[in-house]
């Protein structure tokens, strides 16, 4: 959002936030595949899929989608961390007691 802020004035080209705003969509551009490559071959190797360039694209087009629909669908993530943290923390406590 500090990317999208309004100009000072008419003639304001604010380079330095221009540069800001690539390396931003640089770091975007490499960390999503990033981490869509581990997921993917975890997913292969447990279903125990063939490595054909059928099931790479399924694959990577369906982690995808699931990522974009969960902040589509939920955009309050905080509150999911808060109903998880409660959920693992409780589970924790049985399993090793404080």
């Amino acid at each position: 959002l500090y990317t999208l802020r309004q100009k000072m004035h008419e003639g304001d080209l604010d380079i330095a936030m221009k540069i800001g705003e690539f390396g931003f969509l640089l770091v975007v551009l490499t960390c999503i595949p990033v981490n869509v490559y581990p997921i993917r071959e975890q997913i292969r190797s447990f279903f125990r899929l063939k490595n054909t360039n059928k099931n790479h694209y399924l694959l990577t087009i369906c982690i995808l989608f699931s990522g974009f629909l969960i902040a589509i669908l939920y955009p309050d993530i905080t509150a999911i961390f808060g109903i998880f943290g409660g959920i693992f923390s409780n589970g924790i406590g049985l399993v090793i007691p404080f």
